[in-house]
């Protein structure tokens, strides 16, 4: 409605008729003029909900205009509940890099029995850990920085004690900082880029990018995690596969496992189903609810919270102690997830209503452009959410598109022989499968590995796997060493299988990755 009617505003001032001056307008803490650049292309979702706008011939307009008895005190709230939001991101890193800490220890690649790591950028193959250790130092010292500039700001706006541009060049450097190190570890290995480490990189470049809108676009990225999520879901290896063993390990969770063994293959069936299901609604809802006013964006909003709530204390059911067991890791990010959604989601929304005291008239100043501009918000929140469009074509990773607990398209299968079985640590033998009686070889568990020595798990891409396959092999010279590699059938296409030999074999096939799939130097040393 707020398009439609700038757009008739619009017509009205070229043709030089009087805009009627009963109409009303809301603005929170944006510029008009920014509104109409970009509304046309962008839509209302990105701005402050309008309820009409006047327009004159190429300058200013003197209207009616009736805003909230306390615009600023609105546009307080909203950065509050910004800074706060920021605060809970800090506080949730710092605690995640204790629970996954043999994940960013750099000296750790001098152990043994330690997990290679694979580096995102060729050139970064010759790291030293030393340059893990200065960026893992560097990273905890911005994420305390940025918790206490959050506070500091919080704390300003509180008593409204002057000038607040120190605290914001405190919390700017603090954020800055925190994306450098990350990036570095992050190029380091890749086994790093975890989901939540993703999710926490995005936020803060939208935080850095216009931390005056930040609410706005965090609650979109949020709503899309979702979506994507949902999306890879809708599948019948979903079925059978992630999504068989998410719902045994909720009806272990909740102590319904021995009943359920009577229901139909067909019950079990709807129930899966219906995961990919709700978190779309899920979705949906809080869509509804940062967009749409009246009772249906206010029931909306509430619903699609209560919905994320759940469904999130669902999966800290099922993928908890007493059911899957899985890392602390995927545990602290869902015990994140209804943190951010209580603080982001949990006050007015997007669609703030405004209660009018009485009416003011103010002059409102209107650039005569209508170029298309995106602001570097802008920028940030197109990435995040249009990037995940990429992963059919495999132009993005699996968890950058938030396919998450859903299967994989392409299966790395690393064996080895029973006598280079031997060739290994004990600690590593235990991830080493026992021979099998037709073939004679064994298989190496490479995501138990993963997650039993680094706490977080492996990422799906197939080069990852591989280039741990390599890795394995140089270390301890495992010249039997096989990887199959099987591609899931479509409807186009059949099971492809690859079968690739020896050390050589894995170097040559891994050349042909447009990211880099060796391993470091300092992991093929160490013994």
């Amino acid at each position: 409605m707020a398009r439609t009617f700038l757009l008739w505003t619009d017509r009205l001032s070229e043709r030089g008729d009087p805009v009627p001056a009963q109409f009303e307008t809301t603005t929170i803490g944006i510029r008009l003029n920014d509104m109409i650049r970009v509304q046309y292309w962008l839509g209302p979702m990105f701005f402050a909900r309008q309820r009409g706008a006047g327009r004159q011939k190429r300058g200013a307009v003197a209207g009616r205009v009736v805003m909230s008895g306390n615009v600023e005190g609105l546009a307080r709230s909203r950065m509050r509940r910004s800074m706060l939001g920021l605060l809970w991101v800090a506080g949730c890193w710092l605690v995640l890099l204790g629970l996954t800490r043999e994940l960013w220890l750099g000296e750790e690649c001098e152990s043994e029995t330690s997990f290679p790591q694979i580096p995102l950028a060729s050139w970064a193959i010759g790291w030293p850990g030393s340059v893990d250790a200065i960026a893992l130092s560097g990273l905890v010292a911005g994420l305390i920085g940025t918790s206490v500039g959050c506070g500091w700001l919080m704390w300003s706006m509180r008593t409204a004690d002057g000038d607040s541009s120190q605290r914001t060049r405190w919390l700017t450097v603090s954020l800055w900082v925190v994306l450098a190190s990350a990036l570095v570890l992050v190029i380091g290995s890749q086994q790093r880029w975890q989901p939540w480490v993703w999710q926490f990189f995005l936020v803060f470049c939208l935080a850095l990018a216009d931390k005056g809108r930040l609410l706005r676009n965090w609650q979109l990225l949020v709503i899309s995690i979702y979506g994507y999520s949902a999306v890879s879901k809708w599948n019948g290896e979903f079925v059978t596969g992630p999504g068989a063993q998410l719902w045994q390990g909720l009806l272990t969770g909740v102590g319904l496992a021995d009943g359920a063994k009577f229901w139909s293959p067909e019950t079990h069936g709807l129930w899966i189903q219906s995961f990919p299901v709700g978190e779309m609604t899920v979705a949906v809802l809080l869509l509804v609810g940062i967009t749409a006013g009246g009772w249906l964006g206010r029931w909306g909003g509430r619903l699609g919270l209560l919905g994320s709530v759940v469904m999130h204390g669902l999966l800290l059911v099922a993928l908890g102690p007493k059911g899957l067991n899985h890392s602390w890791g995927v545990l602290g990010w869902n015990v994140f997830f209804i943190g951010q959604n209580l603080l982001i989601f949990g006050g007015s929304g997007l669609a703030d209503e405004v209660v009018v005291d009485q009416p003011t008239t103010k002059k409102i100043e209107l650039g005569p452009s209508r170029r298309f501009r995106l602001s570097p918000a802008n920028w940030v929140l197109l990435v995040a959410v249009g990037w995940p469009a990429a992963y059919p074509w495999r132009y993005c990773d699996a968890w950058v598109a938030w396919s998450v607990y859903a299967p994989r398209p392409v299966k790395i299968t690393a064996t080895i022989s029973a006598a280079d079985r031997a060739l290994l640590p004990q600690a590593l033998q235990e991830f080493v499968e026992p021979a099998d009686f037709q073939t004679e070889r064994c298989r190496v568990a490479i995501d138990r590995w993963a997650l039993e020595e680094t706490g977080a798990p492996l990422p799906p891409q197939e080069r990852l796997a591989l280039g741990v396959s390599l890795a394995l092999a140089k270390r301890y010279g495992l010249t039997s060493i096989e990887v199959l590699r099987e591609m899931k059938a479509t409807k186009k296409q059949l099971l492809h299988r690859d079968r690739l030999f020896g050390i050589n074999g894995l170097e040559q096939y891994g050349k042909g990755y447009a990211v880099n799939s060796m391993p470091r130097r300092c992991n093929i040393d160490a013994r």
